[in-house]
């Protein structure tokens, strides 16, 4: 895992170094990753470019962490970031863009505008509130 991601996360300190409330973010993350972990595998085995969708990303920590450990490393397969809030999915996509995450794609908007051109192999929602939760259902078994 890239600490210079951990850092433009503020996941880590500028000098590295891991505080308590990044460290309860970092666990939760890392859980859901490795519970993720069999499905991923199962799309990445299923699917030549299996599509990954996060609902309600926020900042994206989960969508940038998947893509770093699951997708970066397979070398295809795309992730697709929803964010309502554009201040939000600008900072996600430029943070794709410096990282090379060159198959991690930002819509800004709603999970019922999101035009994704393919069927999802997994959506998440870590971050949905709301309806967001229900949209992101819907999305995952529309």
């Amino acid at each position: 895992m890239s600490i210079e991601l951990l850092k433009d996360l503020h996941l880590l300190t500028r000098e590295g170094q891991l505080n308590a409330d990044a460290r309860r973010k970092l666990k939760q993350i890392r859980h859901l990753v490795g519970l993720l972990k069999p499905a991923l595998d199962d799309a990445l085995a299923r699917t030549a470019e299996p599509l990954i969708v996060d609902c309600g990303a926020g900042k994206s920590y989960l969508g940038a962490l998947l893509y770093e450990l699951v997708l970066g490393p397979a070398g295809r397969g795309t992730l697709v970031a929803i964010e309502a809030r554009p201040e939000l999915a600008e900072q996600a996509a430029a943070r794709a863009t410096r990282f090379g995450q060159a198959r991690f794609r930002v819509h800004a908007g709603t999970i019922a505008d999101a035009q994704l051109g393919a069927k999802p192999s997994i959506v998440t929602a870590l971050h949905a509130c709301d309806t967001a939760t229900d949209d992101a259902l819907a999305l995952a078994i529309a």
